[in-house]
């Protein structure tokens, strides 16, 4: 009987695996877990919580670290408001906890679940 493998959360592509495993691949469809859930976000109101998110975390920020989180929440809003829900959750996936944390806090659901999928959470 063959081995069954589930592969979850994993950019995969070009990957052998199990024993004797050969590399034969046919009719596959490969999307992550992030732009499959691109599609299930409100786009408008995740760019206004990711606005309201990145003002907060300008208030809050202290580090260079906290720069750069901010720096990509306000590219993601820019590719949100484009209507380029992959690209946001692509730029999403250098937020930090800290961010997760401040977007939870605040009460900004959307960007708060965003930020979750791009981490794979």
């Amino acid at each position: 009987m063959p081995s069954k493998y589930h592969i979850q959360n994993q950019d995969v592509g070009n990957v052998v695996i199990g024993p004797h495993s050969r590399l034969t691949v046919h009719d596959v469809s490969i999307r992550s877990a992030r732009e499959s859930g691109a599609s299930e976000i409100d786009l408008s109101q995740l760019s206004t919580e990711l606005e309201t998110l990145r003002q907060e975390l300008r208030r809050r920020a202290t580090t260079r670290e906290h720069d750069v989180v901010i720096a990509e929440i306000g590219a993601a809003a820019g590719e949100a408001e484009r209507g380029d829900g992959p690209a946001a959750l692509r730029r999403l996936k250098a937020a930090s906890q800290w961010a997760l944390d401040a977007a939870t806090s605040i009460g900004t659901t959307v960007a708060a679940a965003a930020i979750r999928a791009s981490m794979g959470m």
